[in-house]
């Protein structure tokens, strides 16, 4: 048996009791750590992450053609755009930060939703003053300042649920 990193071609799917070539995921097993692994770009910018060991092919499989893995830099960006709207921490930093009142904006989209800021307006209002107030937080969102991203990140690795990653960084 060979030593080291040996690229895995085929997949076994016991199930269906068929193989499936896999080869172009450029999976590696190391027969020393007992773990298969790959080296990732970010799935949104194409930066290379590194590379990323999982206990199991499945993982990894999993992973590779469904999640992806981001850099830095784009999983702020995308932890944003998915979870401003109801993470008050988040929306606190960029206020802070960025001197701005998305929190306040926030609320504002919320309450015209439930009926209860313009209630008597026409629905075309309703829907003009939606639109600008979702534009105006998508320009300061596009446009935080490093500082505003380091502090979300930081944030966002105290208090965020990853979910069930099944690999981690290598470290040989």
């Amino acid at each position: 048996m060979k030593k080291g990193l040996v690229h895995i071609k085929k997949q076994y799917d016991p199930d269906t009791k068929e193989y499936y070539d896999i080869a172009d995921l450029k999976i590696y097993y190391d027969s020393i750590s007992g773990q298969y692994k790959h080296k990732f770009n970010c799935s949104e910018c194409d930066k290379e992450v590194g590379c990323f060991c999982f206990d199991d092919i499945d993982s990894a499989v999993y992973t590779i053609e469904w999640e992806g893995i981001n850099c830095e830099k784009c999983g702020v960006a995308l932890s944003i755009a998915d979870y401003l709207f109801e993470d008050e921490g988040m929306q606190d930093i960029i206020d802070k930060n960025e001197c701005t009142d998305i929190k306040t904006k926030i609320m504002c989209i919320d309450m015209i939703h439930c009926g209860q800021l313009y209630p008597k307006a026409s629905q075309e209002y309703k829907d003009r003053r939606l639109t600008e107030f979702e534009l105006e937080i998508k320009e300061v969102t596009n446009n935080l300042s490093e500082k505003t991203l380091d502090e979300i990140s930081s944030y966002l690795s105290e208090n965020a649920d990853w979910g069930d990653f099944g690999g981690s960084a290598c470290t040989t």
